[in-house]
């Protein structure tokens, strides 16, 4: 669980249905052949299975 939940809008700008984002999860994975861990917050995405947001992006570019 989180220190603190907080709201999460969609990748169109909507308000997402499910709520605020309330846990998290620690994820180590390799990409790239680079080893990396990240927290990775947990909400429902409809069809879609993750949404890498512009930080993450940025900071793994």
């Amino acid at each position: 669980r989180l220190p603190r939940s907080f709201k999460v809008k969609n990748v169109d700008r909507s308000p997402n249905t499910a709520g605020r984002i309330t846990h998290g999860i620690w994820v180590a994975y390799e990409f790239a052949r680079k080893k990396f861990k990240d927290m990775f917050h947990i909400t429902d995405l409809g069809d879609q299975k993750i949404i890498l947001g512009m930080p993450w992006l940025e900071s793994h570019n």
